[in-house]
């Protein structure tokens, strides 16, 4: 796993300037216009606000450890109530992606950081720049899809129950066809209580 870019980001920088083509800058603006858009109609507009001045004080900092510690209080703050269980935060992160394995591996390799952290062990200093990247990339789709809102959800909670939901197809329909079956009881206990409507 180590290899493939697995657990290090590829930094594709160097010494010569990056040219930005017209269309890279377009698109560039077409999401910002997009956020600002999400960010007004929010109906958690203010915890968005507050989440993307977080999101750029984590990784805007340079002491990476600290940016790490900043991203995952973010991940906290936008993965699920406090009360909520981490591994059932990393695993709505992870359900973001199409297939979500790997990525539950990452969320759980920065948990154990994270716990590590907390109790005292320091971050090896080759290590810093890999576990900030790291987090940035696990965070970042969760944000995107807190702040867009794209199913236009009324309450975070049920972003949340939504990205609860089963990878595959066939745990989904078999929820589906136990609420039709539900559904079916109820109309049926309406009729037998002679319910007015």
């Amino acid at each position: 796993m180590a290899g493939n870019n697995f657990w290090y980001e590829n930094w594709n920088g160097g010494p010569g300037p990056k040219i930005t083509s017209d269309r890279e800058i377009e698109i560039w603006e077409q999401r910002f216009e997009m956020l600002t858009r999400s960010l007004s109609t929010s109906p958690w507009r203010e915890k968005c606000r507050l989440s993307l001045a977080q999101y750029f004080k984590a990784f805007s900092q340079p002491n990476l450890e600290d940016s790490f510690l900043e991203g995952w209080r973010l991940f906290e703050e936008i993965s699920g109530s406090r009360g909520e269980k981490i591994n059932d935060k990393v695993k709505r992160a992870a359900n973001i992606y199409k297939k979500s394995t790997q990525q539950r591996i990452v969320g759980k390799h920065l948990k154990v950081r994270r716990n590590s952290l907390t109790h005292g062990h320091k971050i090896e200093a080759s290590d810093e720049e890999m576990l900030a990247f790291q987090m940035l990339h696990f965070l970042a789709p969760l944000l995107e899809h807190y702040i867009l809102n794209g199913f236009r959800f009324s309450k975070q909670d049920e972003l949340w129950e939504f990205l609860d939901l089963p990878e595959g197809r066939s745990e989904r329909q078999a929820m589906e066809n136990d609420l039709n079956n539900k559904l079916k009881l109820i109309r049926k206990a309406a009729i037998f209580r002679q319910d007015k409507t």
